[in-house]
């Protein structure tokens, strides 16, 4: 779907002081290590309902741990993530699963298993071992094959699709858990241009049309700036900056964090900022660099 079919996106109305949107995260002094290194430092946020946000920063800034943590799968050091007002840790994992789908960075699935077959398994939150295959599961899971552009895809194994229609059905699994957000770690990784477009214009399409909040981890400046509503800029486990794509990405914060200097452009179409490389800052020359590109997909580590 291009920029001038999708629909519009529309924001919910401001939520009153001390009523936390259902699907808001607030991050208060999180902090994780992994052995003796501390990977996300005393990180307090506000990770807003309704919109989409983008992370973003180099290698190894914590980025993905923080996306882990909100997810559940890393636990805290210390500092506590809520969810609508709720400690998430006092949440069970089931009704968990309910509210938050997430989407890690290389998700793998048994060999053969078709694209139906998928994303029958985002209905799994909601079945016991002993339930029966209902006619609304059923209906349900044909209804987000359609939504995502996977009909004609739905009977062929997953692997014998191309990079981006297996990220499109990974995608359409989480749609089916029908929940209230969309954690995706760095969801265009290792795919060309044309795939990385195709998949983070269907986020914005079911954020548009299912009103679903989005967290997702992103490498690439440009398009964190092109389809989000909300950038969290993070530097060695801490957050520099977050606002809207026009407060994060300028030329001091893309110093700061990228160690690169950059001519920042506006959308003609959106007014959103594009950013054209220049070089790298003065402290990068000085030090020989060392940060990974912020414009190309870099092989991934840890972060």
């Amino acid at each position: 779907m291009t920029d001038a079919s999708r629909e519009p996106i529309v924001h919910p109305s401001p939520i009153p002081a001390g009523h936390p949107a259902e699907n808001e995260f607030v991050v208060d002094g999180v902090s994780v290590f992994y052995g003796d290194r501390l990977a996300v430092d005393a990180v307090s946020t506000v990770l807003p309902a309704g919109k989409i946000t983008a992370v973003i920063g180099p290698n190894g800034c914590g980025k993905s741990t923080l996306l882990r943590s909100l997810a559940g799968l890393v636990r805290p050091d210390a500092g506590t993530i809520s969810l609508g007002g709720t400690d998430i840790r006092q949440i069970r994992t089931k009704q968990y699963a309910r509210r938050v789908a997430v989407l890690p960075q290389s998700p793998l699935a048994p060999e053969g298993l078709t694209v139906a077959d998928l994303v029958s398994r985002g209905r799994d939150p909601y079945r016991r071992w002993y339930d029966q295959w209902s006619r609304a599961d059923e209906s349900l899971v044909h209804d987000t094959l359609r939504a995502t552009g996977l009909e004609l895809l739905a009977d062929r194994p997953l692997d014998s699709l191309s990079g981006g229609q297996r990220q499109r059905a990974w995608i359409a699994m989480a749609v089916a858990q029908r929940t209230g957000v969309l954690l995706l770690d760095e969801p265009t990784s290792f795919l060309d241009v044309a795939h990385q477009l195709e998949v983070l214009a269907l986020v914005e399409e079911l954020h548009a049309n299912l009103g679903v909040t989005v967290v997702m981890v992103l490498h690439e400046l440009s398009l964190a700036a092109k389809h989000a509503d909300h950038l969290v800029a993070m530097k060695s486990g801490r957050i520099v900056v977050s606002g809207t794509p026009a407060d994060v990405v300028t030329a001091p914060v893309l110093a700061e964090v990228f160690g690169i200097e950059a001519d920042i452009l506006s959308d003609r179409r959106t007014g959103r900022p594009i950013v054209i490389p220049t070089g790298l800052s003065g402290e990068m020359r000085h030090t020989g660099g060392g940060q990974a590109s912020a414009l190309t997909p870099p092989t991934r580590t840890e972060s």
